[in-house]
């Protein structure tokens, strides 16, 4: 059947062009994923991520481990690179969440010990196996099947990281429910305030290079190194000074741990911490240099406030000794939300990660036999273009379509897409956006409250981590989005502004912790917002304000 193609505008008026596979396709409700994918995925990084959400990574999970239904209408379309999903019919949502929908309670008390106890094992094996470095060994028909095996791996344990999600926001529902019945126009600040203070995995990355810091400080000879010597020079110095090794021991661990995350979810081309670890060494010296409290500190005051949060609620019910019992048991189940949903994440980035020692190695190859002009631009090649290659079936001069693809990605990196495609674009994407306002001199973004307080400080804009170490102290983060990888930044920045997320989103979460405002669901504010400008973010009324003058 011949492809439709459908023109929808950007927010700057750009054209978006959507081909259909089937005109039937173009009729139906497409939702765009910026919380996952703010910025187009990469060729391979789309195979992939098909992989995940329309195979054995999200389909069929489900009925495998735990007899629940197959998954039949979760489906995506990848526009230019950008992630849409498919809305479903309500009729389709109530009969598959009925389906399923005791089970998914059933699990959610104990959601956190499944967690622990069966999946994340399967996974951390599964990113183990990916690591391998023997890649190399195999000719090149060989290592193109095994990228296939090797994705097909990493989607599997992908899957698993699905099986918490329902389970996990399920255990905070009930929560949730009581809340916004019983304390009226508190009640969803006091659900907020409930789930904050529990250690996770963001948090316990930052607290490792936080205390890297503090290990470099306490050898003189290392703490000179790292103030002398230019950082990509850095490691091959630390070896010949007293304290290096011990150092380098530690840092080593450290990436062996955390050092596999991608910087936002499946997009493949981006180097890790890992290939290079000069990205973590920034960290640290920033840590050094900045002489920062501890990124435990934050959470023992996050934690502070939740306890007081629940004294104080609990003795608003105290006179009703059954809403009383309700809500402590809400409240304990409630407990597993933050720990399963950052830990979920955290490994979604690991096997991602995990993925790039045999593409890079596929690359490698391509290259020295001079089918493409450097191994990195494997990503800019398709799967099944891959096996044609191997095959010796197709001689397109690959180097140019990697090259022009190269370009057209970065283009569309800069532009923000329609929120929504489809059937009623117009009527979604209403739906979808915030306000703007203009209030006398100044303009106003209107988004998601998702951390109170208010800072007024300098916009730093970030569309990639590659930048980070230029944030300064007290500045305001304005971003697309934010993974567990961008969480080592909170601890020195004023405020954050990001286009997509929700107040339980990664983003969020994180903006609590350290007990900075923030403001989530902003459309656009990294198109509308420059460096340097003065913002004053409002994150308990969700507002961003920029001054007409700045």
């Amino acid at each position: 059947m011949a492809e439709l193609t459908t023109v929808y505008k950007c927010t700057n008026g750009a054209n978006f062009p959507v081909q259909w596979q089937s005109p039937e396709d173009g009729q139906l409700n497409w939702v765009r994923d910026a919380s996952h994918f703010p910025y187009p995925l990469t060729p391979l990084a789309v195979d992939f991520t098909r992989r995940v959400y329309e195979d054995s990574g999200y389909r069929h999970f489900w009925a495998w481990r735990r007899g629940f239904p197959t998954l039949g209408h979760v489906r995506t379309t990848y526009p230019l690179g950008f992630v849409y999903r498919l809305v479903p019919e309500p009729a389709e949502q109530d009969a598959y969440l009925q389906e399923y929908g005791r089970r998914v309670v059933e699990m959610a008390p104990s959601i956190r010990c499944v967690w622990k106890r069966e999946w994340e094992p399967q996974i951390r094996a599964a990113c183990h196996w990916l690591q391998r470095d023997d890649y190399l060994s195999m000719d090149l028909p060989q290592l193109t099947t095994y990228l296939e095996h090797c994705m097909g791996v990493a989607a599997g344990a992908y899957g698993l990281t699905f099986l918490s999600a329902t389970s996990m926001f399920a255990c905070g529902e009930p929560l949730r429910a009581l809340c916004m019945k019983e304390f009226g126009g508190d009640g969803e600040k006091t659900f907020v305030t409930l789930t904050e203070g529990f250690s996770n995995e963001s948090t316990a990355s930052d607290m490792a290079l936080w205390q890297l810091a503090r290990t470099a400080g306490l050898l003189p000879e290392v703490a000179a190194a790292f103030q002398k010597t230019n950082t990509e020079q850095l490691l091959g110095v630390l070896h010949k000074v007293h304290g290096g090794e011990e150092f380098l021991r530690e840092f080593n661990r450290y990436l062996r741990r955390y050092g596999w995350r991608l910087e936002t979810w499946d997009e493949l081309s981006k180097p890790t911490w890992q290939e290079s670890p000069a990205l973590a060494i920034r960290v640290i010296e920033y840590y050094l240099a900045a002489e920062t409290e501890s990124p435990h500190a934050p959470l023992v005051r996050s934690a502070r406030r939740r306890r007081n949060e629940a004294q104080r609620a609990a003795s608003q019910l105290a006179s009703q000794p059954d809403k009383l019992a309700r809500f402590k048991t809400a409240l304990a189940m409630a407990r597993q939300y933050v720990p399963v949903r950052e830990g979920r994440a955290f490994w979604q980035l690991t096997l991602g990660g995990s993925l790039r020692p045999v593409c890079l190695a596929l690359g490698e190859k391509l290259r020295d036999v001079g089918v493409l002009e450097q191994a990195t631009d494997v990503f800019y090649l398709r799967l099944k273009e891959l096996h044609q290659i191997a095959e010796g079936a197709c001689e397109n001069d690959w180097r140019e379509v990697a090259k022009r693809r190269q370009v057209e990605h970065e283009y569309w990196t800069h532009m923000e897409p329609p929120p929504a495609v489809g059937a009623a674009p117009g009527a979604l994407a209403a739906a979808l956006s915030p306000t703007e306002v203009e209030e006398g001199t100044e303009k106003v973004l209107r988004g998601t409250p998702a951390g109170a307080g208010i800072a007024e400080g300098r916009a730093k804009v970030l569309l990639s981590l590659n930048d980070a170490d230029k944030i300064q102290r007290g500045e305001i983060l304005v971003c697309r989005t934010t993974s567990p990888a961008w969480s080592h930044l909170f601890s020195r920045i004023g405020g954050v502004v990001a286009d997509a997320g929700s107040v339980l989103g990664h983003c969020a979460i994180v903006a609590r912790e350290y007990a900075i405002p923030c403001v989530v669901g902003v459309r656009g504010p990294t198109e509308q917002i420059q460096d340097g400008m003065m913002i004053t973010v409002d994150g308990g009324q969700g507002t961003v304000r920029i001054r007409s003058d700045a």
